[in-house]
């Protein structure tokens, strides 16, 4: 049932971006959860990607997200982020009346009142020292026609209320079951840090068992090996980067977890037949 639900969340979410929305979903630390793929709590926007060049400014997202469900607290809004763009928030229900707040679903990449945004742009380049040139250049990328809320709201309710749905039943789930519980906790933990890097030591260290434990519950639930799935997650988002930005190949191979660009370059071109910049190319062209 539960990977029933989540292959539905997913084909929801591919209709949604397929007609030009850019659509997130967050959960809350310390409620809700969902084991699908991190990219889909990315704002993936080109200028907000900039952002994320700067972990300074990656980390005050994430804290804005305080704000932000605390704004949620008198239902969903239409308001403007830390660095400018304009975004629509809904709430996702959870608790067994649905009374509580287990996240939100976020509907980004809209410009409508530039004067003020302009300034935070401005703002967010010099704090964390990226290029004016680059994020502004970026920001005209934003959409200045926002979609009417209420229909807006009558196709994103329906995704708020399959990942209520699937938080409950997989945290069900898990409190039945240790083992799946662990296998939860290691698949949000990698989901969430693929990118940084990680050795398993650290994966097992988080999670709160043994290294042992991680590899024999990881390959029996999601069959291959914990390192190969972060392999994997790591050349899928870099594959997604290069065709969806202007980033260069080393600076995809630093944002995707890998240390070494020639590596990167190596890895890429045996999962997928070419080396980065030749794929790029390539796919352009098809275009």
């Amino acid at each position: 049932m539960i990977l029933e639900l989540e292959t539905a969340v997913e084909n929801y979410i591919r209709l949604l971006r397929a007609k030009g929305y850019y659509v997130t979903f967050c959960f809350r630390r310390d409620t809700g959860f969902c084991a699908l793929p991190a990219k889909y709590n990315i704002h993936y926007h080109p200028y907000c990607l900039a952002l994320k060049t700067s972990p300074e400014a990656w980390d005050q997202c994430i804290h804005s997200q305080k704000k932000v469900y605390e704004r949620l607290k008198n239902g969903a809004f239409f308001g403007m982020c830390h660095a400018g763009v304009e975004e629509f928030v809904f709430p996702i229900p959870g608790g067994a009346q649905q009374d509580k707040i287990i996240g939100f679903v976020s509907v980004s990449g809209f410009k409508t009142r530039e004067t003020e945004a302009k300034k935070r742009v401005r703002r967010v380049a010099e704090e964390y020292l990226i290029s004016k040139e680059t994020l502004f250049g970026l920001y005209q990328k934003l959409s200045p026609q926002p979609p009417e809320f209420a229909s807006l709201r009558a196709e994103i309710e329906p995704l708020c209320f399959l990942l209520s749905y699937l938080s409950a039943l997989t945290e069900s789930d898990a409190a039945d079951n240790s083992e799946r519980s662990l296998y939860s906790r290691l698949l949000t933990y990698v989901n969430r840090h693929f990118a940084d890097g990680i050795p398993l030591r650290d994966i097992s260290k988080n999670c709160f068992c043994s290294l042992s434990a991680v590899s024999h519950v990881f390959v029996k639930h999601q069959g291959v090996p914990v390192m190969k799935y972060i392999q994997e997650k790591r050349l899928t988002e870099a594959k997604t980067l290069l065709l969806d930005s202007d980033f260069s190949v080393k600076t995809i191979s630093e944002m995707t977890g890998f240390s070494d660009s020639n590596y990167f370059i190596s890895c890429f071109k045996k999962a997928y037949g070419l080396p980065p910049a030749a794929f790029r190319k390539k796919s352009k062209k098809s275009v």
